[in-house]
């Protein structure tokens, strides 16, 4: 049976949205109502039901279910994969920790520059401080898993997505950011869901640096309305002009010289042959180094992996947000070691002689996690390597490997 009701709730507010989040992920059928402070809850079909100037309010469809506070509501609104299946415990810990740690801090500090709420100096200060603290902690706990609970999204993504975007989106500049890649990694993986575009908008990072947190935003100067100028009427039978259309965002990697090199076919020929036998001599045969490049690729922090599934996923979040390069792109990154002593390296294939990653800033989100070099496949070492991650096997990092991912 689908779950239906009606969700009370001002616009945009950030609470509103993991429950919105979490019908859209499940199918449930939310129809959303404005909600107004001592009005709302007062209204002949809600009176008694709800505690006063409490929201996000839902009622379900045949009014036997009423939930108030967003986290119950979620749940409720929310599927057995989003509740965290048998790990339920711990989505609740992250919308608990959400409530009581994030929520707090990210309000004292947004807030005053919204200009609604009033400047707390010493308050902020605190707040941005405190911030850090838990930035800190996610970023390291991130480092080691794709999702906060288990292998899938759940609530506790979407929780705490919510309640990052009110940061990052105002204060927490990219110079903010850049000391948690792992964080912005996730970010980015959960605003990029077509369920979230659907609820909160596309995905933006629109913060800005502030030196103390304090400033509030500046008055708008009022400006004399103005007639409007009035245009010439145009002959009879002529036709109106049309507006220019946006121009679309350019595509850096689509200028990039195509080479005789065909990678599709050279994917081709990964996937349908032999590689030592037939594919590798085909690429030797083929490859352009004035066109093209090959690197080779080690994970910064291999003393924070854990179990090998987590690695696993590192990697497939990395090919995840690397999807629109896939035209120009190919690449093998093996796991090596066992749990707790794992390292990852990769060898990419790429269209260009430099990093592609710096032409285009949705392709930057992990590279930075990694150390990176330019390979020569005609040295016999360089050719080794490549050769055996792209085979999945050898030993390197004096461990061996335990498995591998081909981006392709």
């Amino acid at each position: 049976m689908v779950v239906s009701g009606t969700l009370y709730t001002p616009a945009k507010y950030h609470k509103a949205y993991r429950c919105l989040l979490a019908a859209k992920f499940s199918g449930a059928k939310v129809t959303v109502a404005d909600y107004v402070p001592g009005v709302t809850d007062q209204s002949p079909n809600l009176a008694g039901k709800f505690p006063p100037n409490e929201c996000p309010l839902f009622v379900s469809s045949d009014g036997k279910q009423s939930f108030f506070e967003a986290n119950a509501i979620a749940h409720y609104l929310g599927n057995a994969q989003l509740r965290g299946d048998k790990e339920e415990q711990m989505v609740m810990q992250w919308g608990s920790f959400t409530d009581s740690v994030i929520l707090p801090s990210v309000g004292t500090w947004v807030y005053p520059t919204l200009g609604v709420k009033d400047i707390n100096k010493n308050s902020i200060v605190k707040a941005k401080e405190n911030v850090t603290k838990f930035m800190e902690y996610l970023n390291n706990y991130m480092s080691k898993v794709t999702y906060l609970v288990g292998e899938k999204i759940t609530q506790a993504d979407l929780t705490v997505f919510t309640a990052l975007q009110l940061l990052f989106t105002t204060v927490f500049d990219e110079n903010a950011r850049k000391p948690y890649p792992h964080v912005v990694r996730w970010y980015t993986t959960i605003a990029n869901q077509p369920e979230v575009i659907a609820v909160c908008g596309s995905p933006t990072v629109e913060g800005k640096a502030s030196s103390n947190g304090c400033e509030k935003p500046a008055p708008a100067k009022k400006e004399k309305a103005k007639p409007a100028a009035k245009s010439a009427p145009k002959p009879a039978g002529e036709e109106p002009e049309e507006e220019e259309a946006p121009k679309k965002k350019e595509n850096k990697l689509a200028l990039l010289p195509p080479g005789k090199l065909n990678l599709e076919e050279w994917k081709r020929m990964f996937s349908n042959n032999d590689l030592d036998s037939v594919a590798l001599p085909w690429l030797m045969e083929n490859f352009e180094p004035e066109n093209y490049s090959i690197w080779y690729c080690e994970y910064k922090y291999p003393d924070e992996l854990n179990q090998l599934f987590q690695s696993k996923n590192l990697v497939r979040g990395f090919f995840q947000r690397m999807e629109s390069a896939t035209k120009y792109c190919f690449a093998g990154q093996n796991i090596y070691g066992k749990a707790k002593d794992s390292q990852i390296s990769g060898v990419w294939l790429w269209r260009g002689t430099g990093l592609i990653f710096e032409l285009s800033e949705d392709l930057q989100a992990d590279y930075e996690c990694y150390t990176w070099k330019k390979m020569d496949p005609k040295k016999p070492e360089d050719f080794k390597i490549m050769r055996d991650h792209w085979k999945c096997e050898g030993s390197y990092h004096n461990r061996e490997c335990a498995d591998g991912i081909i981006f392709k």
